[in-house]
């Protein structure tokens, strides 16, 4: 520009603009590894799932051939009664687990062992009253 101030250039910028861009710019990248993380985490969540349907399928193909025809109903009754104690013993602390993993080991500890005791005493419910549970579900050889 004749006579006057020049433009500075589009490469000089102040110091503080530089310092916000830099700011942004990692906030950003670090935004964007935690969403990939997310994305790796949910696909080996979709992965591992599907696995495991696949094996229950195979066990139950397995089952349902070597299996006398007339067992295979006292056999699922079995498994009815065994997932339904499972179910009403966990009360979502696996989750609660997972959640939590950010307040210590302490907590994940704790809840584990709550846990693990938890499926022990439905565990030990399930074999005495075994012979209850059978005679309610009609499956008179499941109990002990």
């Amino acid at each position: 520009m004749p006579g006057g101030t020049q433009k500075p250039e589009l490469a000089q910028t102040q110091p503080g603009i530089d310092a916000n861009i830099k700011s942004w710019r990692d906030e950003l990248d670090r935004e964007m590894a935690q969403a990939e993380k997310a994305v790796r985490g949910a696909a080996w969540t979709v992965g591992s799932s599907m696995v495991a349907r696949l094996i229950g399928v195979a066990g139950t193909l397995l089952i349902t051939r070597y299996l006398d025809p007339d067992i295979i109903g006292e056999v699922t009754s079995a498994s009815i009664v065994v997932v339904s104690a499972n179910m009403l013993s966990n009360f979502g602390l696996g989750n609660y687990a997972v959640a939590k993993h950010k307040d210590g080991p302490d907590v994940t500890f704790t809840s584990t062992v709550v846990y693990l005791l938890l499926g022990v005493l439905a565990l030990g419910g399930v074999l005495l009253f075994g012979d209850v549970l059978s005679s309610t579900v009609n499956a008179p050889n499941m109990g002990l």
